[in-house]
Order: C-alpha cells, then structure tokens, then sequence
C-alpha cells in the first residue's frame, strides 16, 4: 500500500479532487446551455407552431431537465459519503459511504447517458427543421 505521505499520491489526489469538481460543473453547463440553446431555437430561427417532430425538443428538455436535477442528487450523496465516512474515518469497514459513493457514481453514468440522448434528441430536431 502507498505511503499517505507519498507526494505523487498527494499530487494525485489533488487532481482527481480538481477533475471531479470540474465533472459536474462541466455537465451541468453543458446541459443549461443546450437547454438555452434550444429555447432560443425556437424563439428565433424555427417558430414553435411551424416546427415539426416537437416530440424530440420535449424529449431533449426532459432529458436535459433530468441531467440537472441528477447532477443535484450526484453532489448531494457524494456529500453524505464524504461526511459519513469523516465520521466513521476509522472504522475499518464503513459500508453507508460505500452504497452511498456507489449512488454517485451511477448518477453520473446517467448524467452523461442522459446529456448524449438530449444533445442527439436536440440535433436530430434542428436538423429535421432547418
């Protein structure tokens, strides 16, 4: 096992706090900015009333709508698994800020699931309509 004291493993860890930080910004920006890009789509170059396949703008707002609320719920329990795990620090098996670690990591699969489905939900409708 590494040395705590290891600067590489120091270095490491400071990068993956900077990335994982980052992730989340990265992804909620994203998907607020599609979900403005659209509106404003739709308000100025293709007219909602004369727009066709308006299922896939409502799909890709939920999509989008989905991405953010997720990115919520991802912050959210990776902050109980970071607390929880403070409390339990020395405790050799600490299985709550496992399941709730576990939680953060599938909503962030999601996140990016559902980013890539909104996005292509969104293209494929400008597409259709210009």
């Amino acid at each position: 096992m590494a040395d705590e004291k290891d600067p590489y493993l120091e270095q490491l860890n400071k990068a993956y706090i900077e990335s994982s930080s980052q992730f989340d910004k990265q992804v909620l920006f994203i998907a607020s900015g599609a979900l403005g890009i659209s509106l404003a789509f739709i308000k100025d170059i293709v007219k909602l009333d004369i727009a066709t396949n308006k299922v896939l703008l409502l799909l890709a707002w939920i999509f989008f709508g989905a991405v953010i609320l997720i990115c919520i719920l991802s912050h959210y329990t990776s902050l109980k698994a970071i607390n929880h795990r403070i409390e339990n620090l020395y405790q050799k098996r600490d299985k709550i800020s496992k399941r709730f670690d576990c939680w953060t990591r599938m909503f962030n699969i999601l996140m990016m699931l559902f980013l890539a489905t909104g996005l292509i939900l969104l293209f494929v409708f400008i597409g259709i309509n210009i």
